[in-house]
């Protein structure tokens, strides 16, 4: 039987992200992640992990606080001895360029409204 371990997210970032090397001197940036639920339920948040070997990346230390972005990525679970942590070893990320929505570049369905079934 096949697996599947993927993941795609899209959300805002909580946190600027964090740079740091591993012993074999690959660059590693860390950011938080919060992906809000349909319909006003709360929003989960994902440590989000992107290992750059090339040092190609460099715009992810650039990123800020309330950035918007999408992840692509696999889900790692790490048991602690009191926590259980649950991070997103990216492969993919894009960052959208910050802009003011106008009312009219919003488009609502009215069957979205009248859908009250979960979209998860």
């Amino acid at each position: 039987m096949p697996y599947a371990n993927y993941v795609r997210l899209l959300g805002h970032v909580g946190s600027p992200s964090e740079k740091y090397y591993t012993a074999t001197g690959t660059p590693v940036y860390r950011f938080t992640l919060a992906v809000n639920r349909p319909r006003d339920r709360g929003t989960d948040w994902f440590y989000i992990t992107v290992f750059d070997p090339n040092a190609k990346k460099t715009w992810l230390s650039e990123i800020q606080k309330g950035d918007l972005v999408e992840v692509e990525g696999r889900i790692q679970i790490t048991q602690g001895d009191t926590r259980t942590f649950v991070d997103i070893i990216a492969r993919r990320v894009i960052r959208f360029p910050r802009c003011k929505a106008k009312e009219e570049d919003v488009i609502v369905l009215e069957e979205d409204l009248e859908n009250d079934e979960p979209l998860y």
